[in-house]
Formats: C-alpha cells, sequence, structure tokens
C-alpha cells in the first residue's frame, strides 16, 4: 500500500522547492513524494510541478534524484503502475517521465531514459545529464546517447551544462562536463 502524502498545492511545491533549494535535506525528501502525489493528482498541479524542474537549480536536481527514488519505496503500487505503464508504452506526461528516471529501479529508469530522449521537452536534459552519469550503465549509456544528440543540435549545451558542471566531481559525473568542454572525456 502506498504510503505519499496528501496531492500538493502548488503554493505547497513552491515553499518546498526554495527551502530544499538551500539543502534542507527533510524539505527536499518531502518534495520528492509530494512530486509523486502531484503526478497521480488531477492536472491542476501538474504545471506548477513542471514549471518548479524546469527553473530547478542544478543543487536541488541532484538532492532531488536521491529524495525521488526514496519516495518510490513508499509508493510500491504506483511504482508497479508506472513500470507497467512504461513498459506498454502508454502516454505519460513529462513528469511521469521524470519522475520514473529517478525511479530506483534500473530498468524503469531505462525506460524513462529512452522516453524523455524522444520527448524534447525542456524537462528532459536535466534528468538525462543527472542519467549520463547513472551507475546503471545501460541507463548510464542510453543518457549518453541522448545527451550527444542533444549536444548536435546546438541548443543541448545551454540545458545540460547546469547539471552537468554539478556532476562533475561524481563517479561516472565528469563524462558530460568533459564532453562540454571538449576536456579528455571520462569514462
Amino acid at each position: 500500500m502506498d504510503e505519499l502524502p496528501r496531492v500538493p498545492t502548488a503554493v505547497d511545491l513552491h515553499w518546498l522547492a526554495m527551502v530544499a533549494a538551500r539543502g534542507h535535506t527533510t524539505e527536499t525528501d518531502l518534495l520528492g513524494a509530494l512530486l509523486l502525489s502531484a503526478v497521480r493528482a488531477d492536472a491542476d498541479v501538474l504545471p506548477s510541478a513542471e514549471r518548479l524542474l524546469a527553473d530547478a537549480e542544478p543543487r536541488l536536481w541532484l538532492s532531488l534524484d536521491r529524495s525521488i527514488r526514496r519516495a518510490w519505496d513508499r509508493a510500491p503500487d504506483w511504482s508497479a503502475t508506472v513500470a507497467g505503464r512504461l513498459e506498454d508504452r502508454t502516454d505519460a506526461t513529462p513528469l511521469e517521465l521524470v519522475l520514473a528516471a529517478c525511479h530506483p529501479d534500473g530498468r524503469v529508469r531505462e525506460v524513462a531514459v529512452g522516453r524523455l530522449a524522444e520527448l524534447r521537452h525542456q524537462l528532459g536534459p536535466p534528468v538525462l545529464a543527472l542519467r549520463a552519469a547513472d551507475w546503471v550503465p545501460e541507463v548510464r549509456d542510453l543518457a549518453r546517447r541522448a545527451c550527444e544528440r542533444l549536444l548536435g543540435t546546438g541548443r543541448g549545451t545551454a540545458a545540460l551544462a547546469p547539471v552537468a558542471r554539478a556532476l562533475r566531481d561524481r563517479r561516472d559525473g565528469g563524462w558530460l562536463a568533459a564532453r562540454l568542454t571538449g576536456a579528455d572525456t571520462p569514462r
């Protein structure tokens, strides 16, 4: 049985994002759980959640990656539903794909990354940058190929650079930062 908080309001999301951006782990964890709750709700709060993530600083993206992963553990029913929908190629909102790309199961992350790469939505690049440093090689390689395609379009550098710089000290995180600067690319 899922143990997610109530569906948030846009004000809830905005306030928590401001506090979480300052590095408050408890609020970041709550924000991750509220985003999972929001995506299951009616569409009223989805634009606010997407706007919040589109404007998120790289530091918040890194924190949310961990927090959303932990929140999925509190939502096993929703997790199974999302995994099934991704496998069946059922339509998913950009927010659903972002949240699935932060799932604890590498197979779910891999499918979500593939769908995000096809989507060409403003929420895709930060998550693709995160997944380009993923610990699962299949997820990491797929995200890196998507990042390469984005860089080839000319719009990718600005979209990928903030999170890439924030990730450069993380294990497997230097690849994209090096790719953006033209330095030797670490594996």
